[in-house]
């Protein structure tokens, strides 16, 4: 046989067909093609670039095709009809992928085959197309029941099951539908969802506690996030051994397994089997599916994130518990006290006295005394009165005569008594007086006396350790002073280390915190301040539940240092340090913070996906009925247009939900090549020239200098025509313009319009996730802030300037050099 001979034979009969064939490489992004398509195109080389092949789309179907055969790179999944430019004129051509290899350094190289459609052919395609609108309207009417599914039960098992219900109702086919879930403790696998057609046999008890070693070629699919779509068995490789054995017993013809992500992890993956008659999968069934996996996803994390808010509530409510607990035993603790305790509040009006001072003055109840001023008292002496009204402690001896206070309280007592007193002031988290605090002893017996400081001061000991207030005293220039041990235990230093080794210094405190109080001791030298409040952070080995993942622990220290005014000695600066422990404070508000901030985004992302969703639903069920009950052209072409127009939002939508998807997931990707800024301003200028508001221009400042860049010109694409649409949205006179300028080691790009502007507040919003300046204009509030975070992946700055009634400039810069 002679093998040219039979090339030709076989290269006649494709032309006869009108069959040409092509290979596609995604890494540079171009085709190969025959010598038919090279003729039917007019394209005088055998190489094709995507971006050329894409403008002889004609423009009705561009934006879709390009959309649908960038899927290829994943799936290997396509198969569509559409109309292009030729030599001929517009004709409609059928482009099928026929096989899909991926080399070991991850490039894709598909081969296909384009069909030239004869006319009768083009009705076929026109029915095609309808099909296809049935196909997308009962796909996106699965999806908007499954969100709804999980907006309105309350009840995961029973919402995911009534998704998965769906999904297997739209097939129309027997099989099952079911999630596996990864146990990596085990390194196993389970069935917790499964639902099956009628006479179709479960494997949900088949599927339980399989080890990942048995599945092996499909984990390893999983875990790299490539789906698994085999249209018959035949498409499974040599090494998926175990996966054919197990597809045979259940006589399983076709298979589609999508990964699923929570928390950045590998979860598991929904799984589609037909049983008997084998289905040729398309690539909206993979976007269907591939939609509600990932939403299936996001739901369960989102409940599961519920279910830790709440328990973190119920430990919240178990910490106030025992702080309330705490403070009834410091309430035990100061009603037996052997002093007397006297409390007024920031007006000297008594509020509490403990039962020692109403016994060491005479009175037989508190209801007595509660009330009286303290600046009332005949028996304190003016200059002592003069140091309290001035926020001074102060400590003092007097002669407590009670022949003085008869009309000043009642009392039982007659004569005097040694009273040593000593006066404090407490103040609030604002360094506010609120309250003045009196610590009476009767000395009238010193050695009682004495006895009693000694018990106080265990007593005060005994507070300290338990309430974890710390106290110290200390000369600032020499660092010779004393301090309690609670003092040394806050700051994480054992006790009796010398003072000149933690003062200043504090080793074990955050380097921010320690210049903070280092300044501070600075300028009580200089005579400029004399007192500090401040929080200081001191690293520890116990759990603080305020750090997360891999950081460090940290406790938290409330220090209030001062000068001791008292002090008489000109040589010495001696300071009072009190340093107190509210890590249970801290980590107290941040679970409250957390659990506030997880329930404000599941309502928000719930309640915006099942508004926006419904919405261009409703127009394409809506018109589609409408369609079939009008025979006028103009009526159809009207109605036609309305129904592609929701149909592109739907899956802009979608797109968006797809990028979050990848975000929360950390699994979005960028493709670095060279890219020509003013080529991509042309294209997006002629692409978007045709959506523009009458009586709006779209345009890109002239005489820009040519630049070329290492980019990912999808994502350069997608950033700027976000900023596009946002300005068409609201720009209703005028022009938007695009422009770039070259700065050094960046480029400023810019998307400046004419429209209503914004007001700093919806600024500042703008690019935080669901947030929309208005609700009745369209979209989820979802594009800014992927912009934004495309943008900072790629090493660059995003922002906005605006003003109310004078337009908008978003911009954003980009490196010449993205290093990933």
């Amino acid at each position: 046989m002679d093998t040219l001979a039979d090339i030709e034979k076989y290269q006649l009969l494709l032309d006869a067909a009108q069959i040409g064939w092509y290979e596609a490489y995604f890494t540079p992004g171009c085709f190969i093609i025959s010598d038919y398509v090279k003729k039917l195109t007019g394209h005088t080389n055998e190489v094709l670039t995507f971006e050329e092949f894409r403008l002889m789309i004609r423009e009705d179907y561009r934006d879709r095709i390009t959309f649908e055969f960038a899927t290829v790179k994943i799936n290997g999944v396509y198969e569509q009809i559409f109309p292009i430019y030729t030599l001929f004129g517009v004709r409609w051509v059928r482009s099928k992928i026929c096989r899909r290899t991926v080399d070991e350094a991850g490039n894709v190289v598909a081969f296909g085959m384009l069909e030239l459609l004869s006319s009768l052919e083009n009705n076929e395609a026109r029915l095609n197309d309808r099909a296809r609108i049935n196909s997308l309207l009962m796909h996106f009417g699965s999806l908007s029941r499954a969100l709804t599914a999980f907006v309105r039960m309350g009840n995961l098992q029973e919402a995911i099951n009534k998704v998965l219900t769906e999904v297997l109702n739209s097939l129309t086919t027997s099989g099952h539908v079911y999630i596996i879930q990864y146990d990596y403790e085990k390194y196993t696998l389970s069935c917790p969802y499964e639902i099956y057609s009628e006479g179709v046999i479960s494997t949900r008890s088949t599927l339980k506690d399989i080890s990942l070693h048995t599945l092996a070629w499909s984990t390893q699919k999983m875990m790299s996030l490539t789906p698994v779509i085999l249209h018959t068995l035949e498409d499974l490789p040599p090494e998926a051994t175990a996966e054919r054995q197990l597809m045979e017993s259940e006589q399983i013809a076709s298979l589609m397994l999508l990964p699923m992500v929570i928390k950045e992890k590998v979860y598991g993956f929904m799984g589609v089997d037909v049983v008997g008659k084998p289905r040729l999968w398309r690539t909206e069934d993979y976007q269907w599916l591939s939609s509600i996996a990932n939403m299936i996803s996001i739901c369960t994390e989102l409940f599961m994130s519920e279910e830790q808010a709440q328990q973190e509530r119920d430990n919240l409510d178990k910490v106030h518990r025992i702080l309330n607990h705490s403070e009834k035993m410091l309430r035990n603790i100061y009603m037996n006290l052997p002093v007397g305790v006297e409390l007024y509040d920031k007006n000297g009006i008594l509020v509490d006295i403990n039962p020692k001072d109403l016994e060491i003055f005479g009175v037989d109840s508190r209801e007595d005394v509660l009330g009286i001023s303290l600046f009332n008292n005949p028996n304190i002496p003016p200059d002592i009165a003069d140091k309290i009204h001035d926020a001074r402690p102060v400590t003092f001896r007097l002669n407590y005569v009670f022949n003085k206070i008869r009309a000043y309280y009642p009392t039982c007592k007659n004569g005097y008594l040694d009273v040593l007193t000593k006066i404090s002031m407490l103040y609030d988290s604002q360094g506010e007086l609120i309250n003045y605090l009196l610590i009476n002893l009767d000395n009238t017996e010193k050695t009682i006396a004495y006895n009693r400081i000694e018990e106080f001061e265990n007593f005060f000991t005994l507070i300290s350790r338990f309430a974890k207030i710390g106290y110290a005293k200390y000369d600032l220039l020499t660092k010779e002073g004393t301090a309690i041990p609670q003092w040394y235990h806050n700051l994480g230093e054992e006790v009796e280390t010398p003072l000149e080794k933690v003062v200043g210094i504090y080793p074990h405190a955050y380097p921010e915190d320690v210049a903070v109080i280092t300044r501070f001791f600075e300028q009580v030298k200089r005579n400029e301040a004399d007192s500090l409040q401040t929080e200081l952070r001191i690293r520890t080995t116990e759990k603080t539940e305020i750090a997360e993942g891999d950081e460090e622990e940290w406790r938290w220290l409330r220090i209030n240092v001062m000068r001791n005014s008292l002090n008489t000695d000109p040589e010495k600066v001696e300071m009072i340090c009190i340093n107190y422990d509210i890590t249970e404070l801290k980590t107290s508000q941040l679970k409250r913070a957390k659990a506030e901030e997880l329930d404000r985004l599941k309502s928000a992302f719930l309640a915006n996906m099942s508004h926006e969703i419904r919405t261009p639903l409703n127009a394409i069920v809506g018109f589609s009925s409408l369609l079939t009950d009008t025979d006028s052209k103009e009526e159809q072409q009207q109605f036609m247009e309305i129904i592609q127009k929701n149909n592109d939002l739907l899956l802009q939508l979608i797109s968006d939900i797809l990028d979050l998807s990848k975000i929360e997931a950390g699994t979005i990707d960028f493709k670095m090549g060279e890219v020509d800024i003013h080529a991509v301003f042309e294209e997006l200028v002629t692409s978007f020239k045709i959506k523009m508001p009458e009586g709006v221009e779209i345009r890109y400042t002239p005489g820009l200098p040519p630049c070329t860049i290492q980019c990912d010109k999808v994502r350069l694409m997608q950033v700027l025509s976000n900023f596009i649409n946002n300005a068409i949205k609201y720009t209703f006179s005028g022009s938007i313009t695009l422009h770039y300028e070259l700065l050094p080691e960046k480029v400023l790009f810019s998307v400046t319009d004419t429209g209503e502007g914004m007001s700093p507040e919806v600024q500042s919003h703008i690019f935080e996730r669901f947030y929309k300046g208005n609700d009745f204009k369209q979209g989820t509030g979802l594009g800014l802030s992927i912009c934004e975070t495309i943008v900072k992946r790629l090493g660059g700055d995003i922002g906005v300037r605006s003003e109310v009634g004078k337009g908008s400039e978003f911009w954003f810069t980009i490196p010449y050099d993205i290093k990933l």
